[in-house]
């Protein structure tokens, strides 16, 4: 998701970041949640399920912490845009995860843009 926002925001803003363990910031405020579910199947595998919240034009008019929106920082992409980068990352990231062999380069691709390592 964090590759999708950045594709979509012009650069030379605010930074994008990731906040442990599942929001994106623009400018430390969030802009987009993102929560797991996993389901074991019959089989024996997993299911697992994703659910994104992003502001793309509308935000909460109240919240407990900074908000923003994508349109905010001159972002002007629609739902179906941002969608088709976030289907383009999401293959290129499973494709990185390798069904788990390519863990450290994830862990690594993380921790570029994760916010908030060492501070309190």
């Amino acid at each position: 998701m964090h590759a999708a926002v950045r594709a979509v925001v012009p650069t030379g803003g605010e930074p994008v970041e990731v906040k442990w363990p599942n929001d994106i910031l623009i400018g430390r405020k969030k802009t987009c949640g993102i929560l797991l579910e996993g389901e074991p199947l019959a089989d024996g595998r997993r299911a697992l399920v994703i659910g994104i919240g992003i502001n793309i034009r509308h935000m909460p008019d109240s919240a407990p912490y900074g908000v923003t929106r994508l349109t905010d920082h001159g972002a002007s992409a629609g739902p179906e845009e941002l969608f088709a980068h976030l289907f383009r990352e999401m293959a290129d990231v499973l494709c990185l995860w390798d069904e788990g062999r390519g863990i450290a380069a994830v862990i690594e691709k993380w921790r570029s843009v994760a916010c908030g390592i060492g501070e309190k």
